[in-house]
């Protein structure tokens, strides 16, 4: 870090090549890393508060569909270096282009500086919904940054609820009437 910056910024900085984020939580620091990961726990309609999950899509014709990232290149003496990287499907289509321009510092090479820019450009492309919703404190195992699955029955994400006492690792005795067609196969997630 060769210029006058504060902490956070700063903390952002390094976290963003590692493809991680710094947060607060509470009284404490937590690192949430963009990575494959399991969920850890499931949201469903048995321990939302009922009334509150809300589904919002984002809008595609502001997204940028080329980045263009400036890195440190090791291989020329760290002079700085740009690369772009196009959204192929949207210049077929013919949209506007949209760029947008990131400067990482700690990426200082070609093969590394492409993977970023190709992660931003599907997360730019991909990610088009989010959901919101709440719990009660005594349902939420999960920490800021956790991969959680969600079930629930507005946007017909399956069925959801409670198991009821009686049930066993073969036999589901569930909360309410589930209608079930027979000639398709269904699974459960029990949590």
């Amino acid at each position: 870090i060769d210029s006058q910056s504060n902490v956070r910024d700063v903390l952002g900085q390094v976290s963003r090549c590692g493809r991680g984020q710094v947060m607060q939580v509470g009284t404490r620091y937590s690192v949430a890393i963009e990575r494959e990961d399991v969920p850890v726990q499931m949201f469903s309609v048995a321990n939302m508060i009922s009334g509150t999950f809300s589904e919002s899509w984002s809008g595609m014709t502001d997204r940028a569909n080329e980045i263009e990232v400036t890195f440190s290149d090791k291989a020329d003496n760290y002079k700085q270096r740009t690369i772009r990287l196009y959204d192929q499907n949207a210049l077929l289509a013919g949209q506007p282009q949209r760029i947008a321009r990131v400067d990482i510092r700690g990426i200082v090479t070609v093969e590394r500086a492409y993977r970023e820019a190709k992660l931003m450009l599907n997360m730019n492309r991909w990610i088009q919904r989010s959901i919101e919703f709440a719990a009660p404190l005594d349902a939420i195992a999960s920490r800021p940054g956790d991969l959680i699955s969600v079930q629930h029955d507005m946007p017909q994400w399956g069925y959801g609820g409670r198991l009821e006492s009686g049930s066993t690792t073969s036999l589901l005795k569930l909360d309410r009437p589930v209608e079930m067609d027979g000639s398709k196969t269904y699974q459960a997630l029990v949590h």
